[in-house]
């Protein structure tokens, strides 16, 4: 092993050695280049094997990822010990279910990095898996688990720094739901064009923007944040923006919707499992603002690819340990009866963020895909708002039938025509039916194509403008509800999208999250699955209605991971 001279100070990390265990600088290309990633504050740098096995059966040149140690000091203990138990096993049994999501561990490198001075001493790096390697399109959510993401006089955590974060997540979606987005890696068009500081007039790509962007991510509601996550419309092979490719090459690769299908079905099993691993360690935990990845390839897949491998572009991971620490019994058994409740407090509040993720993974799920007829579909036409609720425009009623390009007017919520300027304000829009061949987990999806809208009202009273956006909203016969957005397009009173939807025909969608649930345990898919995952909308009574389908869901789950 070697060791790192951690120094004292205004840091709040003790002074002394740390240990680690070394990695041979010369398995790597030199120098490492910086990495951009979403979310966090510790720099990334990509580390390239010299002499890689490409898989099957080795490892890719990018299948580790550097970060720097001197940002990431707090984290090291952490990774030392839950490789020592992952090799071993032996001393924490219960630890192993939860030890196999956490992020590869290899040791610390120490290397030269590009663009430093001449004498500058090398980078030393935490050597962690890259969730970049075999994926040519990554899309990634960083999510922050549990209602407190801060704790004083933890891990060296300020009473004023801990009181600031008690704060901020006062504000954000850790409150509301016990989790919250920190970054998104590779979002989809519709979000990137939803400028939070469209309102203020100060749209840009600086520094500003970057705070106000993770700012809304980290206000954004777990139905959101999943649905944007779904968004593979613009995925290569997909076709940009418009109707996805006609003919052969559409027939050669999976569909969006049945590439967003197979990936949040195999995100929920994992999730699934990660809540099942929760509940059989030995001693709570106390894991303060660590985070977990959910991770996809957003390509299209040629259709012949076996399921198993396109399931195993998704993988999900946690990470992020700058204030947590890894318990087993014995340990917990040495603590004072004080500390063993503060543990106990800390991981139920992480568990139930676990258990509300999983869930509201599948109740996407259901309401997305466990339809084979939509009854009610329809358009709403808003102006984007980045400091307040989006305002609403207008509505037009789209019938599932395959339509030529056609258009109709506006409605207000009352029914009658919205005008603008210079008349009525009308929507243009064209559907189609694509039927999927019978060994597809989806039978097929209605392909509805949003082309613009015309002579819209002002909404932005100040600006004379609007900033419309369009959301497809379609409702099963058996209360299955879909939603999905377009782009934002800035001061326009004629908006062009040109953006088609795929609202997703069940062959056998609720066998499906039936057995995505058994996958994870068994007895975890048995019964009536419909009153644990309730569409998501904001009529009356729909929050009491949330909390006890929440509360049978996290019953369920005790149930199974007894």
């Amino acid at each position: 092993t070697g060791s790192i001279l951690v120094q004292g100070g205004g840091s709040g990390v003790e002074a002394g050695a740390r240990e680690f265990t070394p990695v041979d600088a010369g398995l790597f290309e030199t120098p490492v280049r910086r990495a951009g990633v979403s979310g966090g504050t510790a720099p990334f740098f990509g580390l390239r094997l010299r002499d890689p096995c490409p898989p099957p059966g080795g490892a890719p040149a990018d299948r580790w990822i550097g970060k720097d140690l001197a940002r990431a000091i707090d984290e090291l203990a952490f990774y030392e010990r839950a490789r020592r138990l992952g090799i071993s096993h032996g001393p924490a049994p219960g630890l192993e279910g939860i030890l196999e999501f956490m992020l590869d561990y290899a040791g610390v490198v120490e290397c030269p990095a590009e663009g430093d001075k001449a004498g500058t001493p090398p980078k030393q790096l935490l050597v962690l898996e890259n969730l970049r390697a075999g994926r040519a399109h990554l899309r990634m959510l960083d999510i922050k688990i549990g209602e407190k993401t801060a704790a004083a006089g933890w891990q060296g955590k300020s009473r004023l720094k801990a009181f600031r974060q008690r704060i901020m997540d006062g504000f954000t979606n850790s409150q509301c739901e016990g989790f919250r987005l920190e970054g998104f890696e590779g979002p989809p068009p519709a979000l990137a064009s939803a400028d939070p500081l469209l309102d203020m007039r100060l749209e840009g790509s600086g520094a500003m923007h970057r705070k106000a962007f993770r700012v809304m991510l980290q206000r954004m509601p777990a139905a959101d944040m999943l649905m944007h996550f779904l968004d593979l419309r613009c995925a290569p092979g997909a076709g940009l923006g418009g109707p996805p490719p006609a003919g052969a090459a559409a027939s050669e690769r999976l569909s969006p919707a049945e590439l967003a299908e197979l990936a949040l079905r195999e995100a929920l099993r994992q999730l699934a499992r990660l809540a099942l691993a929760c509940r059989r360690v030995p001693a709570p935990q106390k894991w303060v603002g660590s985070s977990v990845a959910i991770a996809l390839d957003a390509q299209l897949p040629l259709r012949d690819t076996p399921e198993v491998d396109v399931r195993r572009s998704v993988q999900l991971r946690l990470f992020d340990w700058g204030r947590s620490e890894l318990n087993t019994r014995e340990r917990h058994e040495g603590l004072a009866p004080g500390e063993r409740r503060d543990r106990a407090h800390f991981w139920c509040l992480y568990v139930h963020g676990i258990d509300r993720l999983a869930w509201e993974a599948a109740r996407l799920y259901r309401n997305r895909f466990a339809s084979g007829e939509w009854q009610h579909v329809h358009v709403v036409v808003e102006d984007f708002d980045s400091m307040s609720a989006s305002d609403f425009i207008g509505l037009a009623r789209v019938q599932l039938e395959p339509t030529a390009e056609t258009t109709v007017p506006l409605l207000t919520r009352a029914g009658l025509p919205v005008r603008g300027r210079d008349g009525p304000a009308t929507l243009t829009y064209a559907v189609a039916l694509h039927e999927l061949p019978a060994h597809a987990a989806l039978a097929g999806a209605w392909r509805v194509t949003l082309l613009r809208a015309s002579g819209l009202p002002v909404r932005d009273c100040l600006q004379g403008t609007s900033d419309p956006y369009a959301s497809l909203v379609a409702v099963s016969r058996d209360g299955p509800r879909f939603r999905q957005e377009t782009c934002v397009v800035k001061r326009n009173l004629n908006p062009e999208w040109r953006e088609t939807f795929e609202l997703p025909l069940a062959r056998r969608g609720p066998r499906l999250l039936a057995e995505a649930l058994e996958e994870a345990a068994e007895g975890l898919g048995g019964g009536e699955l419909a009153p644990l995952f309730p569409p998501a909308h904001d009529a009356a009574g729909a929050r009491r209605a949330d909390a006890r389908a929440l509360a049978a869901w996290r019953a369920r789950l005790d149930g199974a991971g007894r």
